[in-house]
């Protein structure tokens, strides 16, 4: 038994129990089964871009890279890459900074989705992906010596770890598939920095807002986090564990809206229903015929009040939702309800 799951089978009081988390569907779906996905994996992701990988490991990796080759070719998926390659920016003045938003093509062509198609594919020679055991992030976009023609993407090693160590292979069908999840949410993350890097009228230190964020109120400027917000509808992250350890991802994932300001966020747990869907041909079926609104992640609520982390202090973040708080019923809104019950088996 690998240490992953022992430690799932021993949490301690100041987690939540999974038992608790299985009963509310978050660590286990009833309807999981092996991904049937069989796309093609994307030249950005090819095995070239991974040299410091091991062969068998990169092939533990073929579902999260299958996944997220989706997330940059769909069709309503490549609307963000078209975005971020064509988009104008609008300048503005800001605490007495300049900055700027970018603002969306509208309409969007068949000409720009076929450049935008061209352009990723072309992404596959100027790009490589490494893992650092020591990182504190999931993954951190950078250019190379040679400039912004040549991006680097360096993920968390202990994504690497958890599968040469055996965790992986040890943790049940769902764990797999959220694992797999997360992986591919971070990698396109970081893909969405490094293909806007390559504009050349970028900043690495002066991103701009997104119109679409500003639109709903947010004012922060993280292309990443604007990506998942665009096709996830929020960001999603391990519910339980230390930043930097994507293996905690085996306890569930929660989804929140990023804060610009260091308010109070308001945290709710991702549906394994959810998850499992999108891992199959019939979850993007849904999307290819409904349009991008199949992948926003529903929210299911597994305690009376939403989890509260505050920001700021000494203490860092802290959760202020005991496990006698939790509800054993998953609280899915009507829409989202038949959202899931669409695109599941």
């Amino acid at each position: 038994m690998g240490s992953f799951t022992k430690r799932l089978r021993t949490r301690t009081s100041k987690y939540f129990y999974d038992c608790e988390l299985r009963r509310a569907g978050i660590l286990e779906s009833l309807h999981a089964t092996p991904s049937d996905l069989d796309n093609p994996i994307h030249p950005i992701f090819s095995y070239k871009n991974f040299s410091q990988l091991p062969a068998p490991t990169y092939k533990t990796l073929a579902l999260s890279l299958r996944f997220a080759s989706l997330l940059i070719t769909e069709i309503h998926c490549l609307e963000w890459w078209v975005f971020i390659l064509y988009g104008r920016h609008l300048p503005i003045q800001t605490a007495n900074k300049q900055r700027s938003i970018l603002l969306p093509i509208h309409p969007i062509t068949t000409a720009h989705l076929s450049a935008t198609r061209d352009y990723l594919l072309g992404m596959a020679d100027r790009i490589n992906f490494t893992f650092n055991a020591k990182s504190r992030a999931y993954g951190i976009q950078f250019r190379s010596k040679a400039g912004r023609n040549l991006q680097l993407v360096q993920l968390s090693g202990k994504f690497q770890g958890f599968i040469e160590d055996g965790g992986f292979a040890s943790s049940s069908l769902s764990q797999q598939l959220r694992f797999s999840f997360f992986f591919a949410l971070n990698i396109v993350h970081e893909l969405s920095h490094a293909v806007f890097d390559t504009r050349a009228d970028s900043m690495l230190s002066k991103e701009p807002y997104f119109a679409h964020d500003v639109e709903d109120g947010l004012l922060y400027r993280e292309i990443g986090d604007s990506w998942e917000r665009f096709v996830f509808g929020c960001k999603i992250q391990p519910l339980d564990g230390d930043k930097g350890c994507p293996e905690e991802c085996g306890y569930g994932l929660h989804m929140f809206t990023p804060s610009a300001h260091g308010e109070d966020l308001i945290f709710g747990a991702v549906p394994m229903e959810y998850v499992s869907a999108l891992m199959s041909k019939r979850g993007w079926e849904a999307v290819a015929e409904r349009g991008i609104r199949m992948l926003r992640c529903p929210k299911a609520t597994i305690c009376a009040l939403d989890i509260v982390v505050k920001s700021g202090g000494t203490g860092g973040s802290k959760r202020t939702c005991s496990s006698s708080d939790i509800n054993h019923q998953t609280s899915l809104k009507p829409d989202h309800a038949r959202h899931l019950q669409k695109i599941t088996p």
